[in-house]
């Protein structure tokens, strides 16, 4: 075994343009690549009833033109998730991804039509792919070595919050193309970084048969895939309708923009604060209480029309999304063998693009399907349908994550011997 962990070692520092590079600086671009993403996401969202009125598109067309972004997504995921795990060149994928994201930005300021803004759309999906399915397993790399654990890991989450707080201040911003402008600099900027600081930091490269069905025999991936999928089929939604829904309400693309950044920065605070939760926590109780906090959140959204509860809704589903997002991301890296850790990112962000793509057109069909389609009242039937599908799955998530019982055994005697003494133990119990 030593044999063999020198020569894989001896091959990593033989990769072509290897270097070291501090762990903080590459953890810090990886983070930068999500933080230049999710901007392009959180500048459209206020924009969406421009958009609309611009276009002249119903609910339903337009949640079937952001759905470009999804089916993109989808068809890029897995081709990148095998270029990670085959080259090991994140580096390349990471640039390549802001490379996609500066584009969409350059449409969304100047297209002029329906159709160029689902090519902006799918031209983020493929950049958002890019970028999700070549930092996080990097990142996760660079955890595992310095041995920091969730605290590090957070820095993703981190980033997703920080983009939704920029992002919506951005899009509020006059003339609609300035925001994107700055977006597409912001992108380029870190697509330069990564080619920069990544260069050298590729891992061994890996030719595995199977992997896919290796991974998807785990109960706890695909279980933290179902989070992701779950959060994200009502968070997208939400972000396509609940403009409307304000706007129908009379609020200003800027009042919009406020509710979105108190969401975001409660994404960014709620993440650091609740991981030692998430280490501390048995699993799957704190991951189902989320659900159920997000579905209680959705639901209220459209119960009330007071801006100021407004405010503390978006608060409360910022926490849930900062855990959510969180757990499931410490799940992957945790769960998944080092040598297919872009196999199970790419499922990870799989499920995301599922999510995304399903959220906006079924919310926008469901608008048209409400009795009083001429009101403001027809948003409610989406926003309650998804809060009552979230609080139905709550307990699915905690069954199916909750560790089986010798690990529940396993986890108890670590806590009363002490991590120095259970090797010890396990021999003693097996007569060894």
């Amino acid at each position: 075994m030593e044999t063999t962990d020198r020569g894989q070692e001896s091959r990593r520092r033989n990769l072509p343009g290897r270097r070291r590079r501090s762990h903080l600086v590459v953890l810090l671009v990886c983070a930068l690549a999500i933080f230049a993403d999710v901007v392009i996401s959180g500048a459209v969202i206020p924009n969406i009833p421009v958009f609309a009125e611009r276009f002249d598109a119903d609910e339903f067309s337009l949640g079937l033109a952001t759905s470009g972004f999804s089916i993109v997504f989808l068809a890029a995921v897995v081709p990148f998730g095998l270029a990670v795990d085959r080259t090991g060149r994140s580096d390349l994928i990471i640039a390549l991804a802001m490379v996609f994201a500066g584009t969409a930005g350059l449409l969304f300021a100047f297209g002029g039509s329906l159709w160029t803004y689902a090519l902006a759309q799918g031209f983020h999906g493929a950049g958002s792919a890019g970028a999700w399915i070549g930092a996080p397993p990097l990142a996760a790399r660079m955890v595992e070595r310095s041995g920091r654990g969730g605290l590090l890991m957070s820095a993703i989450t981190i980033a997703l919050g920080l983009g939704l707080v920029i992002g919506p201040l951005l899009g509020s911003l006059s003339p609609v193309w300035l925001p994107f402008l700055i977006s597409t600099a912001i992108a380029l900027a870190v697509g330069l970084a990564a080619l920069w600081a990544l260069t050298g930091t590729a891992a061994e490269p890996e030719f595995l048969a199977g992997m896919y069905r290796q991974l998807l025999r785990n109960r706890v991936i695909l279980a933290a895939a179902a989070l992701v999928f779950l959060l994200y089929a009502g968070i997208s939604m939400m972000e396509i309708l609940f403009p409307l829904y304000a706007d129908s309400h009379g609020e200003s693309k800027a009042a919009i923009g406020l509710l979105f950044l108190f969401y975001a920065v409660f994404v960014t605070a709620g993440q650091p604060a609740m991981t030692p939760l998430l280490d501390r926590a048995r699993r799957g109780m704190l991951e189902a209480a989320a659900v159920l906090v997000l579905a209680a959140g959705l639901a209220a959204l459209v119960l009330t029309a007071d801006f100021g509860w407004w405010i503390a809704i978006f608060a409360v589903l910022g926490v849930a999304t900062g855990v959510l997002v969180g757990a499931s991301l410490l799940i992957i890296a945790a769960e998944s063998p080092h040598f297919a850790r872009g196999g199970a990112f790419a499922l990870w962000n799989m499920a995301f693009a599922v999510g995304f793509l399903i959220g906006p057109p079924l919310g926008g069909g469901l608008v048209q399907l409400a009795p009083d389609s001429a009101s403001s009242a027809r948003f409610r039937l989406p926003f309650l349908a998804f809060a009552a599908f979230l609080a139905l799955s709550a307990p699915l998530v905690w069954i199916t994550l909750r560790p089986k019982a010798h690990i529940l055994e396993e986890e108890m005697v670590e806590d009363e011997l002490g991590s120095g003494e259970v090797d010890a133990h396990a021999k003693k119990q097996t007569g060894s």
